[in-house]
């Protein structure tokens, strides 16, 4: 019987902000994946963690969680952007 390898894992942090992390899974047979986290700076993980087949779609995949979450939020309190802030 053949053993499955459980994997190998790295990550990499954001050397701008340091709020981003990206780990990359190799996986049996060559297949990989990759969580991107956001959080806090100095942080292990973060508020928001999403998967991707390449670490850039595993951080927009994040990106787009953390958007709609946080804009939730702002319209729970009653906070509302200018257009501009928000697109940028």
């Amino acid at each position: 019987m053949e053993t499955p390898c459980l994997g190998e894992h790295g990550v990499a942090f954001s050397a701008r902000n340091g709020g981003w992390k990206v780990h990359a899974h190799a996986y049996y047979k060559g297949r990989a994946s990759y969580t991107a986290f956001l959080g806090r700076v100095g942080s292990l993980g973060g508020k928001w963690a999403e998967h991707g087949d390449t670490p850039e779609e595993a951080i927009e995949n994040t990106k787009a969680v953390a958007l709609a979450d946080v804009s939730e939020l702002l319209r729970i309190c009653g906070i509302e952007l200018p257009v501009d802030a928000a697109v940028a």
